[in-house]
């Protein structure tokens, strides 16, 4: 990052874009594209882009409230290899002194042959865009908002963050592109990347609504943060961090409302691959997610989860941690209905990372092939060790035949079935298990997608308070365990969802039929 120098434009404190504070360039974009002199601070989005690419400086481009129609296919384009950091972000007022962060008020317009915003930092420099809609763009191999750092020395930093924005019906090659890279060796780390509170929709094309990856050689690749986004109507959905010899960091994917998706290849809701190549690997986290009616041509309707193990003997691959989601309504023309969690080949030398599926509700999935996993499908190979606490992986097959869990497993895979509610399982390898039940779970209007669980329900305060991974929280983030019977003992339920008692009247438990904590019983 520079210092900000002798410069023509306004120059500002810039407050609120990202993790530090320090002056910058701002320019005030407009709509007006016979703008193009820059020179007091005010100009045509293009120009500013364009002046922001090239005056050695950081820079924040604030987007005037209004429609940004660019004149021909290549839309908005910033590419720089200075290294500086780029702010982009809309919703502001004429002469851009006050901001109304809605991306509904400044949109990048798109046409038939064309337009898009492209960001690119060649050498390092983090990119920040926030409260902008992109949509309708159509060329064929691109996308409508792509995004891309890399960095080529050490000292670099090259995050990129994506906030508040909408990002919907481009076609081409689809909606929104992330990638943070290093292409050569020396130790180098790419940059990170987080995408929170987006609306990214209905968009088709080749890749689909969203692909994001950060790769390295031998540093570490960046963290991948998907956070609180509705990611819905989309063609295809992929995220991934590998690396040859580094670390490849954590995927974390968590809050998201993922519904309608597909039919993609694989991974109809979401797929998600941690690849450390020769190096090591951290974590895959799906957490507390909504994966919802979502279709694959292939396997995994809903969720696919790749990580495997190092190429290198004695490496251990990543640890996979799907808890506290509702995954329901998915369909795989292959297998694996609900979810597809993918095992290491066995000429890879590295040790298999542990694999953790806690606390979620799988039901309502449908998958094909001669498998006939409807729901969750286990792959597995001699050192892998899966434990499965506190599911409900129940009624997922709509028609006869099929399994609820399947493991497609080696004989010496291990496996841990504790306290879940499970229809139909098939087994394979060593299955240690105890506390499960098979019953009808009662939500509350699973045809509404509402899979709360009804007072009734068996899986009340049924779960096991002590198993790996068990969530703090329930889907809905209230704390969990609870005492769902009122009988004074706090269990956690089975299933995402943690049953509240409603608010007692008497102190007793009176009203909800208590008759372990009345005084006095009468005839």
């Amino acid at each position: 990052m520079r210092s900000a120098g002798t410069c023509v434009f306004s120059m500002l404190l810039v407050f609120g874009f990202g993790a530090s504070t320090a002056v910058a360039v701002t320019l005030c974009a407009t709509t007006d594209s016979l703008d193009t002199d820059c020179g007091d601070g005010s100009c045509w989005l293009e120009a500013a882009l364009d002046v922001a690419a090239t005056n050695n400086q950081d820079d924040v481009v604030r987007l005037v409230q209004g429609t940004f129609w660019a004149e021909d296919f290549d839309g908005f384009d910033y590419d720089s290899n200075q290294g500086d950091d780029l702010t982009v972000s809309g919703g502001w007022n004429a002469g851009c002194t006050n901001q109304t962060p809605d991306p509904t008020n400044t949109i990048i317009e798109g046409i038939a042959s064309g337009t898009r915003m492209v960001l690119h930092n060649q050498a390092g420099g983090d990119i920040l865009v926030r409260d902008v809609t992109v949509q309708n763009a159509d060329w064929w191999n691109l996308f409508g908002l792509d995004v891309f750092t890399k960095v080529t020395g050490m000292g670099q930093t090259a995050d990129v963050t994506i906030r508040n924005c909408i990002i919907q019906d481009n076609a081409g090659d689809g909606g929104l592109k992330v990638n943070t890279v290093v292409y050569d060796p020396g130790n180098l780390d790419a940059g990170s990347i987080l995408i929170e509170d987006c609306i990214i929709r209905d968009n088709g094309g080749t890749s689909g609504g969203v692909v994001v990856s950060s790769g390295s050689v031998d540093g570490d690749t960046g963290a991948i943060d998907i956070l609180d986004n509705e990611i819905t109507g989309n063609n295809d959905t992929y995220f991934e961090t590998i690396t040859q010899n580094g670390v490849a960091r954590s995927i974390t994917i968590a809050g998201n409302m993922v519904t309608g998706n597909g039919p993609a290849g694989t991974g109809g809701g979401l797929e998600v691959r941690l690849t450390p190549g020769a190096g090591t690997a951290e974590s895959v986290f799906v957490e507390h997610n909504q994966i919802l009616d979502n279709v694959s041509n292939g396997g995994a309707g809903g969720l696919l989860v790749d990580a495997p193990a190092s190429t290198s003997a004695g490496v251990s691959g990543g640890t996979v941690f799907v808890v506290n989601n509702i995954i329901a309504g998915n369909t795989a023309s292959s297998h694996g209905g609900a979810i597809d969690l993918l095992s290491t080949g066995g000429g890879v030398a590295g040790d298999e990372g542990q694999r953790y599926v806690v606390n979620n509700t799988i039901t309502g999935n449908e998958g094909g092939n001669w498998t006939e996993t409807h729901g969750l499908l286990i792959r597995g190979r001699a050192d892998s060790r899966i434990g499965v606490y506190n599911n409900i992986i129940w009624g997922n097959s709509p028609m006869a035949g099929g399994f609820d869990v399947r493991m497609w497993c080696d004989a010496n895979t291990t496996t841990w079935v504790y306290d879940n509610d499970i229809d139909l399982m098939y087994t394979g390898g060593i299955v240690h298990q105890g506390g499960n039940i098979n019953d009808d779970p009662d939500f509350v209007a699973p045809l509404a997608d509402d899979y709360h669980l009804s007072p009734s329900s068996v899986c009340v305060d049924v779960g096991d308070n002590t198993a790996p991974a068990a969530p703090a929280v329930d889907i809905d983030g209230e704390d969990r365990p609870a005492d769902g019977d009122g009988n004074g003992t706090v269990i956690i339920d089975m299933g995402a969802d943690e049953y509240m008692l409603p608010a007692l009247i008497f102190a007793d438990g009176f009203e909800i039929g208590n008759t372990s904590r009345w005084s006095v019983t009468f005839p």
